[in-house]
């Protein structure tokens, strides 16, 4: 499975990305029910992938939702609201990288061993690098009585990633949460082979490739 390198992304902005991406990105579905037993809502969720090299681009679609979003900082329980997730590691990493966004875009993020081992918060600094564009613009607005569609993209510089190495691959997964709505979820993209609600597992993360350079 290949993230597709697509040149015409250089230099364009994570807003001006949406349509491309939707056309040449590589769609993954966010849709395995994982806890069923407890948690049935499932929000219809894609996330669309390409890279330019320098930047990776993580657009993600979600639709049957109604949105959620208080925190407005970055740092804070994004996961909270109707909140997206990234984690992934560069091939042969030990430490990995949980990226999770809320639906106007604020952003927690740590580089980590595990859930409490070895954890390291990215600073405000590094943060800031990670281009957003949230369809439902950058304002808190509570949760709505409605269903809204809503988009996010991410365009992350590499480096954050993978930290001065040529990247190659990475193995990854993709989340859906909402833990304070009043439906909340926890959908995944890859099965998790656990009792209880866990994303810090990256044994099982999945294998993508990075397509090189035409």
């Amino acid at each position: 499975m290949q993230i597709p390198y697509l040149n015409q992304l250089t230099h364009v902005s994570a807003q001006e990305s949406v349509a491309v991406l939707q056309v040449h990105g590589l769609r993954l579905s966010i849709d395995y029910i994982n806890w069923p037993d407890v948690y049935t809502f499932c929000p219809v969720t894609n996330v669309y992938l390409a890279h330019t090299g320098t930047h990776l681009y993580v657009l993600y679609d979600v639709r049957g939702e109604q949105p959620r979003a208080t925190v407005n900082e970055d740092g804070c329980q994004v996961c909270e609201d109707s909140c997206v997730e990234f984690f992934c590691q560069g091939l042969g990493d030990n430490h990995y990288i949980n990226l999770e966004a809320n639906c106007i875009g604020k952003m927690k993020a740590s580089r980590r061993l595990g859930r409490k081992e070895d954890v390291t918060p990215l600073h405000s600094n590094t943060l800031a690098r990670i281009e957003r564009f949230a369809s439902l613009g950058n304002e808190p607005f509570g949760e709505k009585e409605v269903e809204q569609d809503w988009q996010l993209c991410l365009k992350i510089p590499m480096d954050i990633i993978f930290e001065n190495r040529t990247p190659q691959a990475i193995r990854a997964n993709f989340y859906k949460c909402a833990d304070k709505s009043r439906k909340p979820h926890y959908v995944v993209w890859q099965p998790i082979k656990i009792d209880k609600p866990d994303f810090h597992r990256p044994e099982f993360f999945k294998e993508l490739i990075l397509e090189t350079q035409h």
